[in-house]
């Protein structure tokens, strides 16, 4: 179950109210649908258009893997040379969803937090008429899949395999590598 503010559960009870996303990411990339900024926690989530959707919140028992897609449309390509250029692989994302009152503000400033993981895949898909930047989080549960004792960063990894250079060039591998995965 998730608890909220008085004032949110109000308005989530009324015949009349309005909401909007914001999702954070990292690269301190903030956005909103909504039809104007918003803004929340000391940051500004930006109403351009870029935010086309997210997926659907997944509840269920039990600890499971989820992840969240967001799709952003027509972004500068200031963002994608950042996501190039900087591993933020593992870095967290957050989805929220904010009752909004009549004048465009947060309730209680107060969302409700419907998504946080850490940043796993990222890939532009461009044609002649568009460019969509599909942006996929994956829930912390995902490392308890990881053996017990294993540490992945370029330090370990030199240690297991003295001379091997996988975390120099791993940022650039877009294809998914299938990793612990038995065929």
């Amino acid at each position: 179950m998730i608890s909220v503010d008085p004032a949110v559960q109000a308005a989530l009870e009324s015949d009349n109210f309005k909401y909007c996303h914001l999702v954070a990411l990292p690269g301190g990339l903030f956005f909103t649908d909504h039809e104007k900024d918003i803004p929340f926690g000391g940051d500004v989530y930006i109403s351009n258009g870029h935010l086309l959707k997210t997926s659907p919140v997944m509840r269920e028992k039990g600890l499971k893997v989820h992840t969240h897609q967001i799709t952003l449309s027509n972004v500068d390509t200031a963002i994608y040379a950042l996501y190039k250029a900087t591993n933020m692989v593992g870095e967290t994302g957050m989805v929220y969803k904010a009752v909004l009152d009549a004048s465009g503000v947060i309730i209680a400033n107060d969302p409700i937090l419907t998504y946080q993981g850490t940043l796993d895949t990222w890939v532009v898909d461009e044609t002649g008429s568009r460019s969509i930047l599909l942006i996929k989080l994956t829930n912390k549960w995902a490392a308890m899949q990881q053996t017990a004792g294993q540490v992945s960063n370029p330090d370990s990894q030199e240690g297991l395999y003295p001379g091997d250079k996988f975390f120099e060039m791993a940022h650039e591998e877009k294809s998914n590598l299938g990793w612990g995965r038995k065929d």
